[in-house]
């Protein structure tokens, strides 16, 4: 039973740092849509 938890804490984990990655990148983007509109 140990094994299946520690598997389900793994891909969880895996998938939080994706998660955080994904969401650094769209903030990046978003600040660079409002820069070039400031610009215009």
């Amino acid at each position: 039973m140990s094994g299946k938890n520690l598997t389900f804490k793994l891909v969880m984990d895996e998938d939080i740092k994706d998660y955080v990655s994904n969401t650094k990148q769209a903030q990046e983007v978003m600040l660079g849509i409002f820069e070039h509109i400031n610009m215009l």
